[in-house]
């Protein structure tokens, strides 16, 4: 990747915000035994927690949109997006942030109620003091983005000294690199988990369609964004392999061709070993995948 094609799309800042309805509990009530000094207790301030599930889905859901439509980037809670992803990325966001805010609109109108529910099946741990407001619950579930661009300034401006100037180009063309690095580590993590489930089906004769078509819709994610961010040649032929693997691959053939199903599987052995020997495959840092 250059920093032709990095500005060719946009970064992307997502942000939401929580309220877990957890308080902590003091590790002494647990007893004299217990190391007050290496425990951290919570528990729940309401039982029924339907509606935060639901709102922890949906920032999943918004969360998996942006990883899938992106390549990393070094900086945390920061994605690339491609310039024809940027669109629909809005819109979905658009979408998850108006579910944000029915779900917290249902949150705040049962708080009351769910409160009341506590109090009365656990008065000994109830605690009115824990609770936050309905204007704080709000603001708890906060849902933004913002998509920008960043580069290196003019060379010609005096805002950076020749000096600063070189050791910055530096750092940003060393950060462009470790953008390749982590869409390496994010691709092959991906694939070799289903490779390998894949690979076991083909051990045990158990076959799951689900699979092929998990490892199809990767390397269609692969064509789409992946490929085009990736200089590895090593990486890049592994990829190609593996495409020509699975044009001829279905669950039907496998189960019904022995022979065929063990070129797979000794297949399938050697794209694993080539995977976990590209230099760039371990992860640089956490990774949602």
């Amino acid at each position: 990747m250059d920093l032709e094609r990095l500005q060719s799309g946009a970064l992307c800042s997502l942000k939401m915000g929580r309220w877990d309805a957890r308080a902590k509990l003091d590790p002494k009530k647990l007893g004299k035994d217990i190391p007050a000094e290496i425990l951290r207790v919570s528990r729940d301030l309401i039982e029924d927690r339907t509606i935060l599930t639901s709102l922890a889905a949906n920032r999943r859901d918004a969360k998996s949109e942006l990883v899938y439509n992106s390549i990393p980037f070094p900086v945390e809670a920061v994605h690339w997006i491609p310039k024809d992803n940027i669109v629909t990325l809005d819109e979905y966001f658009i979408k998850r942030k108006a579910a944000n805010q029915k779900l917290v609109d249902q949150l705040v109108e049962n708080k009351s109620k769910l409160e009341a529910n506590f109090k009365k099946k656990y008065p000994k741990y109830y605690d009115p003091s824990k609770y936050p407001s309905k204007e704080m619950i709000r603001a708890k579930f906060y849902f933004h983005w913002n998509f920008f661009q960043i580069t290196l300034p003019d060379k010609g401006t005096d805002i950076l000294s020749p000096k600063m100037y070189k050791r910055e180009a530096e750092k940003f063309q060393g950060m462009i690199k470790e953008m390749e690095e982590m869409t390496i580590s994010l691709a092959g993590h991906m694939i070799t988990r289903r490779l390998e489930r894949l690979q076991n089906q083909c051990s045990n004769e158990k076959f799951n369609a689900g699979t092929i078509n998990a490892i199809n819709k990767l390397l269609g994610r692969w064509e789409d964004l992946w490929n085009g961010h990736v200089d590895d040649k090593k990486f890049k032929s592994i990829m190609r392999s593996l495409r020509i693997m699975m044009k001829k691959t279905d669950a039907d053939r496998l189960r019904g061709n022995e022979d065929f199903r063990n070129k797979t599987e000794k297949k399938i052995g050697s794209i694993l070993k080539d995977l976990k020997a590209v230099p760039d495959y371990k992860l640089k840092r956490r990774l949602d995948i």
